[in-house]
């Protein structure tokens, strides 16, 4: 990262690169506000990140810091991160009943700051407290709340619930105002592919391939046939690392969605196998943006912080419909809901429902 900042109280960490230019408009003990430029745009927004306190009277201090801004903030603003708070009893599983009362202070702070929520695609639950059975809770305390400015500005906002791993709180991935990227794909060495076992083995065995020629036509040959097979291997064996990511983000929560209904043991050790292998696999992807950013560690850092930055930067918002349920089954991908929507309204129509 190129720029980085701790709040007073050092329990929100804020961290960007210089494709943005941020900077801090306001700082509290629980919230910090930023103002955010694209370059070479002029326009800009604020993001304010929160980390509330759990107890009632810590939190009020925080809803009058959240009135203040609102009457200073005449642009695009989101406020995101750790509410400690939930509006609905919906929001909550497991424990006493949730009493709405409690939610009221929340309620009331978001409707006088013209804040709404942006809902979510993931699991219903961002916190657990990772108890066992009878004690276990599950909360929607991390949400992001948007005003109307924002919506105008960035109207493809997605909001996406990440696998909880390291952490008893998930990880939100916010996604707004990406644009398709058309490129021509080279050939590149990843580094990664090292510590695979078969990996020498593919070097070699197309390596000491016969090629005839000069010295340098042979090495230039050897190398587009070791690049080839090394790609085709790629393809094969290890697969899109993302696409990866993703199914297995889906195992884990899917493994605790049924955990959650029935406090099985056995989907409490699947859960928790998936969230081993993640983990794992989180090491490929956080090699792929090292590299990707020419960039060096010499002291390991947080992963799950470079983790959730790389997802940022490479996911992209195709369409407004970012997904479609068909059934009780998910349909993701452009062409996937392109189909599945053509489908739908021919069999409509030739089912004879459709009357002109």
């Amino acid at each position: 990262m190129n720029g980085c900042y701790a709040n007073c109280s050092n329990k929100i960490w804020i961290f960007w690169n210089f494709d943005v230019s941020c900077s801090i408009y306001a700082n509290e003990d629980q919230l910090v506000t930023c103002k955010v430029e694209h370059n070479p745009s002029n326009s800009f927004y604020f993001i304010s990140v929160v980390y509330a306190k759990s107890t009632s009277s810590g939190k009020e201090d925080l809803w009058g810091y959240l009135r203040a801004l609102s009457s200073t903030i005449d642009h695009p603003w989101a406020v995101c991160g750790n509410f400690n708070s939930i509006i609905t009893s919906e929001e909550k599983q497991g424990g006493k009943p949730h009493r709405l009362n409690k939610s009221i202070p929340f309620i009331e702070c978001l409707q006088d700051c013209g804040l709404m929520d942006m809902g979510y695609v993931g699991c219903n639950f961002t916190w657990c407290n990772e108890r066992s059975h009878d004690q276990i809770i599950w909360k929607r305390l991390d949400m992001v709340v948007v005003n109307d400015n924002w919506n105008g500005l960035f109207p493809i906002t997605e909001v996406l619930h990440l696998p909880r791993v390291s952490s008893d709180h998930c990880p939100i991935l916010i996604s707004y105002g990406n644009q398709n990227e058309n490129h021509i794909k080279y050939f590149r060495f990843l580094n990664f592919w090292v510590d695979q076992d078969d990996f020498l083995e593919v070097v070699k065995s197309n390596w000491i391939n016969h090629t005839e020629g000069n010295v340098m036509w042979n090495i230039q040959q050897k190398m587009k046939n070791t690049s080839k097979a090394l790609s085709n291997w790629s393809r094969n064996n290890i697969g899109d690392i993302f696409l990866k990511e993703q199914q297995m983000g889906d195992l884990i929560n899917q493994y605790e969605e049924s955990y959650l209904q029935t406090l099985n043991e056995d989907d409490r050790m699947m859960l928790h196998k998936y969230k081993a292998e993640l983990i794992v696999h989180h090491k490929k992807v956080d090699s792929y943006w090292r590299q990707k950013a020419n960039l060096k560690w010499e002291v390991e850092g947080d992963n799950n912080t470079k983790f959730f930055h790389s997802v940022i930067r490479d996911r992209r918002s195709r369409l407004h419909i970012h997904r479609i349920q068909e059934g009780e089954d998910w349909i993701e991908g452009e062409e996937n809901i392109a189909t599945a929507a053509i489908n739908f309204y021919q069999d409509f129509i030739f089912s004879g429902q459709y009357h002109h």
